[in-house]
């Protein structure tokens, strides 16, 4: 990506951190996150700093996925303004007065959703949010409802909403299908992962819809290999092997698979094994990381308890090993001994008499 101009429309400024974001926006921030913004501040007060999304990836130790999710992070919470040329390329960021966002809060006070790794969203670019405004007429919504797909779909959206779907709702579905041509399989992936990460708002959902094809994702495999790459699992293996930088190609990006959806192992438990194959120094640390994986899913681990406790076990048989082959060899050498001063005395005595 090409270097980006950052400014701000605060008139003179220095490095450092108002009360007003300590206050109201650093507590509810994931720390990563802070941790750029606070590098954005840096950057402000060198103007030949070389700066860009990959820049400040490299420097903070991070991928250019995640600087661009704090990016998004903060323009949600009005800190920031992110600037875009014709072809919706990141070409400059504004870092606004915080002091003023924080009046309207408490003016109108409202709830910011922080984009979680898994449902990070791209900025959609106009002409898809365009589309988006393209509204189904009554009889073109019963017509769409009488196609068992997507009825179905409308009563899954309705089943995890927990509310009857509005015109709106159901003209969001029927636009997925038909406006976005999402087959009825993506769109039922789209609304489980979604409800599955507290997000049931239609509208929520769109903007993923809207997302995906803007990256022209339109298979299945395709919205679960992009939900993967977003995902904290990802950032554990990529973090704990030391590919922040590199990513994960297609072999590893299976063993993640796996390890998430068939064995159902936590981001923790996931940056664990990773992290232990790494130390073990190994030529192919993402096999070894799956050879761990493989063990704790055949002996049912399931938090990093129960890993403590296996590791305890291993260490009590190695002590029990140890203690056996120590009385082994203990053993022996009393045996050893046993036979070098085995003397038969009646022989020796009856050899000196017969000797006298």
């Amino acid at each position: 990506m090409s270097d980006i101009a950052l400014h701000t429309d605060g008139g003179s400024f220095v490095t450092c951190v108002s009360n007003t974001f300590i206050d109201h926006y650093m507590t509810d921030a994931n720390g990563e996150y802070v941790k750029i913004y606070l590098y954005l501040l840096r950057c402000l007060g060198n103007p030949d700093v070389d700066f860009s999304i990959s820049a400040i990836a490299q420097k903070l130790g991070h991928t250019d996925l995640d600087v661009k999710r704090a990016l998004q992070y903060w323009e949600a919470r009005n800190l920031l303004r992110l600037e875009y040329d014709w072809n919706q390329q990141l070409v400059g960021i504004c870092l606004v007065d915080g002091s003023l966002n924080t009046l309207q809060m408490q003016s109108h006070p409202q709830t910011t959703v922080m984009p979680s790794a898994a449902t990070f969203q791209v900025r959609v670019p106009a002409s898809a949010q365009s589309k988006a405004q393209k509204q189904y007429t009554p009889a073109e919504v019963v017509s769409f409802g009488n196609n068992k797909e997507i009825k179905d779909l409308m009563m899954l959206a309705q089943c995890y909403s927990q509310k009857q779907l509005t015109q709106n709702d159901m003209n969001t579905i029927i636009f997925w299908y038909d406006g976005l041509s999402m087959s009825p399989a993506l769109i039922e992936f789209l609304i489980n992962h979604c409800a599955s990460n507290g997000h049931t708002s239609l509208s929520y959902m769109n903007k993923i819809a809207l997302s995906w094809a803007d990256q022209g994702i339109s298979t299945l495999e395709e919205a679960e290999a992009d939900v993967l790459i977003h995902s904290d699992a990802y950032r554990a293996v990529v973090s704990n092997l030391g590919q922040v930088n590199r990513g994960l190609n297609p072999t590893e990006l299976q063993f993640l698979n796996t390890w998430v959806h068939s064995f159902g192992f936590s981001p923790e438990l996931i940056g664990e094994a990773c992290s232990r194959a790494t130390l073990r120094g190994t030529s192919s640390p993402v096999k070894y990381a799956n050879r761990i994986l493989e063990g704790w899913h055949k002996d049912h681990v399931k938090t990093m308890d129960d890993v403590a406790a296996l590791d305890q076990q291993y260490a009590n048989s190695i002590a029990v090993k140890k203690t056996v082959s120590l009385s082994k060899g203990a053993a022996a050498k009393v045996h050893n001994f046993d036979e070098r001063t085995d003397t038969d005395w009646d022989a020796l005595e009856l050899k000196l008499l017969q000797k006298k």
